[in-house]
């Protein structure tokens, strides 16, 4: 991948998933990069992306010339008995290879690229910000794995991103920055391009469990107005082959993961996209969410109810939520489908520029609190 250095003022260090890891998350740190680098700022992304496993790697699209260093680490150590991946310590030695000085490490998650952060900060000093996940909380704090470790690197980050009650009781120093907010100038509300069909897709991870996400059900809905939309079927994972010989998918249009600054161009085709949760709820919302509400696209949806939590982000979040009914019938659904398309434009409480200039803040304030 090609990348091209400027001169900045301040240099930061984004630790993540990344491309071509799939994911929101990954998507949301190269969103990230680049409107950080183009404020001025000396951007080096640092990742595991180029070990994901297959099932979940971006294979599809085109390169892209980035405005920031992405920095990728070696190989794994396959000659040590017993055999364990060793992401962090490769983590670490590629944030100690980099020749010029870091300001502010910023980490996604806590497992691994916190603990990374952390351990970088006991070896050089260098202050770092955590942004945990839902699943973080669910997966470690909530179910006391790792706890002194977490806690350790929680106490000693010099600002937590979080609304977390839990976390609140056990970093120093929180704030709330909001998670992720699209880059208007890229993903824009505008005329759908195919009026012929009703386009519609379904984007996300094809785990093994992905009955549990009720893709069974989605499809076996859908199948009723085959003839009136264009499915498209946004994903990949290991269950992604059991879920095709399980299935019926004449109707599908089957497309594999593509690039973060290929995705408004796919959202600009769209009408809808299918988020049923019920069966499978999350902790937070996914960044596909914003993206698509970005776009004009509205979400199709069994739980309503969760898009509460979008509420404080984007004020007229309402006007885009259609509620599917269980056993809905086919007459039904395409009524539904018919009625509420259409061009909606967000309305969003916080502006793009003003959730990159948050974050920025955060890095000054964070420096003259450590000078």
């Amino acid at each position: 991948m090609n990348t091209k250095s400027k001169d900045r003022s301040l240099a930061i260090c984004l630790l993540g998933k990344f491309f071509p890891t799939q994911g929101g998350m990954a998507a949301s740190l190269y969103w990230q990069a680049d409107a950080l680098s183009k404020k001025n700022i000396d951007v080096k992304v640092i990742s595991n992306g180029n070990l994901v496993e297959d099932q979940y790697r971006i294979k599809t699209g085109q390169t892209k010339e980035l405005s920031f260093d992405a920095c990728y680490i070696e190989n794994l150590i396959e000659y040590y008995i017993p055999f364990r991946e060793q992401d962090i310590a490769s983590l670490v030695e590629k944030f100690l290879s980099i020749n010029n000085k870091i300001d502010i490490i910023d980490a996604q998650y806590l497992l691994p690229f916190g603990i990374v952060a952390y351990f970088i900060h006991l070896i050089t000093g260098t202050p770092y910000v955590i942004r945990h996940g839902g699943s973080d909380i669910d997966k470690f704090l909530n179910k006391g794995t790792f706890t002194k470790l977490f806690t350790n690197a929680l106490e000693n980050a010099a600002c937590v991103i979080t609304d977390d009650t839990d976390v609140k009781k056990i970093a120093k120093k929180v704030k709330y920055v909001a998670p992720y907010i699209p880059n208007h100038a890229k993903f824009i509300s505008s005329q759908k391009k195919n009026l012929d069909k009703i386009n519609i897709a379904y984007i996300g991870k094809t785990n093994v469990l992905w009955r549990y996400k009720a893709l069974d059900k989605m499809f076996a809905m859908f199948r009723g107005v085959k003839e009136q939309i264009d499915f498209t079927f946004l994903s990949q994972g290991k269950g992604i082959d059991d879920l095709k010989n399980s299935i019926l998918l004449d109707y599908v249009t089957l497309k594999e993961f593509i690039p973060p600054w290929e995705m408004p161009a796919f959202y600009s085709q769209l009408d809808y996209i299918v988020f049923f949760c019920k069966s499978n709820p999350l902790p937070d919302w996914p960044c596909i969410l914003l993206e698509a509400i970005s776009s004009g696209v509205k979400i199709l949806t069994d739980s309503p109810d969760f898009f509460e939590k979008l509420h404080p982000l984007v004020e007229n979040i309402d006007e885009f939520i259609v509620h599917i009914k269980e056993n809905i019938t086919s007459v039904e659904l395409l009524k539904q489908l018919e009625k509420n398309r259409g061009i909606v434009k967000p309305v969003y409480q916080l502006k793009y520029n003003d959730y990159i200039e948050d974050n920025i803040s955060l890095y000054k304030e964070i420096l003259f609190n450590e000078n």
